[in-house]
């Protein structure tokens, strides 16, 4: 964008551009925000870094188990792949970019910066809202598997169904990222500029607020419904309740973290939107410094989090990342013996 801009990142830069009086603009670079502050960058690299090995290595192994062993390709999955896609790609777009721009970042009229914009808006916003859209489909996916089970009993395909789910959800993420797009024309009037701004404003409004209030009663519904059946049935019938309460115990918890870790961004886009239209005051030059660095890292976390969850709280992935990683992984064997069978009429499996 063009230096008079007044998008929140922009306001930013010509914050951090005016008190850092160091600024070097040879080869077309000035040096970074952190330059009062000269041990935040090796350690935010050294943490970034961390969680982008660890959450690529933990989502593409996620994908790869569910792959390889044959009872981890319940309908639940499918849509767990997508969100593991999802996050790997976020993580490989973002961190290496931030990790530069951590020690100096590019002229607005320097290609390369345009470059790096359009294509971490292309793909990195979509993977944002496709996890957030992955998110809310998986609640409705557990509900009508678990409270209104005769709703699902009537979709003799529900592989294609999961498939025609996931492309939509991934052609939303792109339609809903089109002004993200806009962000990158350095040739955009102030008032085309406060248009975007509202854009922006509204879609995170409308896709980020409901998904997390539906998702929130969505859960709290199949957990009435489950604790409704803990006492009735025996044998199989409540190993298929516990089974079915271990999935659904792990994606509530996905669900808070995600929804935990994605609220202070949400919270202070609201705040630096509105200091652009005098609503409110723009946050002080280490308030967005600081804020730049927890954001960053929350949602880090939250692309990291996910495959370490699926092996904390369910036996059954447990099982399922050992007997994939065979030989890599000690007393395999013993934990492999563990039979297991298909609920058919819901696509889960069922410890005997």
């Amino acid at each position: 964008m063009s230096a008079n801009m007044t998008t929140p990142a922009s306001a930013l830069q010509a914050n951090i551009t005016g008190n850092n009086s160091a600024n070097d603009t040879s080869h077309g670079y000035r040096l970074n925000m952190w330059a009062n502050y000269p041990a935040v960058p090796p350690l935010l690299t050294f943490l970034w870094a961390v969680l982008m090995i660890v959450g690529v290595v933990g989502n593409l192994g996620f994908i790869y188990v569910r792959a390889r062993v044959p009872y981890m390709k319940t309908l639940t999955n499918y849509y767990l792949v997508n969100l593991g896609i999802a996050d790997t790609l976020f993580l490989i777009l973002q961190v290496p970019g931030e990790i530069r721009n951590l020690y100096y970042y590019a002229d607005d009229s320097l290609w390369l910066n345009k470059g790096y914009c359009i294509v971490m808006n292309t793909i990195s916003s979509p993977c944002q809202y496709a996890s957030l859209f992955t998110m809310t489909v998986i609640a409705f996916e557990r509900y009508f598997a678990i409270c209104r089970p005769f709703k699902m009993s009537g979709v003799t395909n529900k592989k294609g169904r999961a498939f025609r789910f996931i492309a939509f959800i991934w052609i939303m993420g792109i339609i809903v990222s089109v002004p993200t797009y806009l962000t990158c024309n350095q040739n955009i009037s102030q008032s085309q500029n406060k248009n975007l701004l509202i854009a922006l404003f509204v879609i995170r409004l409308i896709t980020f607020v409901p998904s997390m209030v539906l998702v929130a009663v969505l859960y709290i519904q199949v957990g009435r419904a489950l604790t409704e059946r803990t006492n009735k049935g025996s044998g199989k019938d409540e190993q298929v309740r516990n089974e079915r309460k271990q999935v659904v115990r792990m994606l509530v918890v996905t669900a808070v973290v995600f929804f935990l870790c994605m609220i202070p961004t949400q919270v202070y886009t609201l705040i630096t939107t509105m200091s652009v239209f005098g609503i409110t005051k723009y946050p002080t030059f280490n308030v967005g410094l600081s804020m730049f660095a927890i954001n960053k890292t929350l949602m880090y976390i939250n692309s990291a989090a996910n495959p370490i969850i699926y092996n904390a709280m369910s036996s059954k992935y447990r099982v399922a990342f050992k007997e994939a990683l065979g030989p890599l992984c000690c007393c395999v064997e013993q934990r492999s013996k563990q039979k297991y069978y298909y609920d058919t009429s819901n696509h889960t499996m069922v410890t005997m």
